[in-house]
């Protein structure tokens, strides 16, 4: 298992999608910094909607730099999942690893060596962001209900509201773990496709299609709940979330799905 997954990380593209991926939250992190430098730290007039918890690139504080990663997200994972396995297979190594394990347990190896890489890459990357604005902003908890409201916190379309009002940070890290599995799903999707598809460029688009379709067919059938990843991640967005139970439990679903499927396409090759 782990030279598949090492394997990714031997990749040029692996390397080209995590300074795509960087370039996000560093552009929040120098945000932070600007507005740090013209922002009053006296006690009595600080205002407290400012810290790591509000601040970060998961939890939209007008920089936008959020929802570009979030959008982008699809095919920044996809990157190095689509390139490693058109690689394996132009070199013959799909060829030799079937022979060596099997078709079923190549499979299994390759589609949990995707889910890793496209957990690993935005969960580390968010968990940087987030922890470095602890360096810039004090750790202080919004003090009063009235304050995370109007901050956009507290209204219903928030999830678990209460929650991050009493334990933000742990809140947080629930969030940038779902974001994480959302990316894992998105790798999973690229890798599906490429054992179907022999177009690399097209599995590498697909699941941003996907997601940006979804989005546009909400828009124009003017949904009031965001179905989109790039939408429901978002820690502050405006509008209603699909039911925590669907959110937490989709991914599971479709990677089960999306599992079934590239086996059988494995299984079929061999």
């Amino acid at each position: 298992m782990k030279n598949y997954f090492f394997a990714y990380m031997k990749n040029p593209y692996f390397y080209l999608s995590l300074i795509l991926m960087i370039v996000f939250p560093f552009l929040n992190i120098l945000h932070n910094l600007q507005t740090a430098l013209h922002t009053s730290f006296d006690i009595r007039s600080f205002d407290f909607y400012l810290s790591p918890y509000t601040m970060w690139i998961g939890n939209e504080n007008g920089d936008g730099y959020g929802t570009f990663l979030y959008i982008l997200l699809p095919i920044l994972v996809a990157i190095p999942t689509v390139s490693v396995y058109f690689d394996y297979q132009k070199s013959g190594f799909h060829y030799f690893s079937r022979y060596k394990l099997s078709n079923q347990g190549y499979a299994l190896l390759f589609f949990r060596a995707s889910l890793l890489i496209g957990f690993f890459m935005p969960f580390v990357i968010l968990m940087i962001d987030f922890l470095s604005l602890f360096l810039i902003w004090p750790d202080f908890k919004l003090q009063d209900y009235f304050a995370l409201d109007n901050a956009g916190r507290g209204i219903y379309t928030f999830m678990f509201p209460s929650f991050f009002y009493y334990h933000p940070f742990l809140a947080t890290c629930i969030n940038i773990f779902l974001v994480s599995l959302y990316a894992s799903l998105f790798a999973a999707l690229a890798t599906l496709f490429s054992a179907y598809i022999s177009n690399r460029f097209i599995c590498l688009l697909l699941p941003f299609l996907i997601q940006t379709m979804v989005g546009f067919l909400s828009a124009i059938l003017d949904l009031s709940v965001a179905w989109t990843p790039a939408q429901f991640l978002n820690m502050s967005i405006s509008t209603s979330r699909p039911s925590s139970l669907l959110i937490f439990g989709l991914p599971f679903l479709l990677l089960a799905i999306f599992y079934l499927l590239y086996r059988k396409r494995a299984l079929r090759d061999g």
